[in-house]
């Protein structure tokens, strides 16, 4: 089977299994994840992400990821390989807004997102692979 042929594959199924993230309006018109795809990306698919906090509108925490294809996922903070993509992107972040490591940057999604003029939250990492 070709590169493109199992990419387009692994596509495909990541779609199938994200129709089946729920997502809901909350009160502020904002969506917000209800659970947690069990689907692990690829990190070459993923565009960038939201963090979701339940301290704000939502009930649960959650990172959403956001894909190429324009696709979102619901996924759990706390598992191992949702953190280790994350680290992965907070480190590109870092190289594109500032050039250079920085302590006080790398905690929050949301200073990424300010730094590069994205609306709350959302950081956009890369151009298409």
């Amino acid at each position: 089977m070709s590169a493109f042929s199992t990419k387009s594959l692994v596509l495909a199924s990541l779609l199938g299994l994200l129709l089946l993230c729920s997502t809901s309006q909350a009160q502020s018109n904002q969506d917000c994840c209800l659970s947690y795809t069990k689907a692990r990306l690829p990190r070459w698919a993923i565009k960038g992400y939201t963090e979701q906090l339940s301290s704000e509108v939502c009930d649960i925490d959650a990172i959403i990821f956001h894909t190429f294809s324009g696709l979102k996922a619901c996924v759990n903070p706390k598992d191992v390989w949702v953190k280790k993509h994350l680290l992965f992107l907070r480190r590109s972040v870092k190289h594109i807004v500032t050039g250079q490591a920085s302590s006080s940057s790398a905690d929050k999604a949301y200073d990424y997102g300010e730094a590069l003029g994205q609306p709350f939250q959302l950081v956009v990492l890369r151009g298409a692979p």
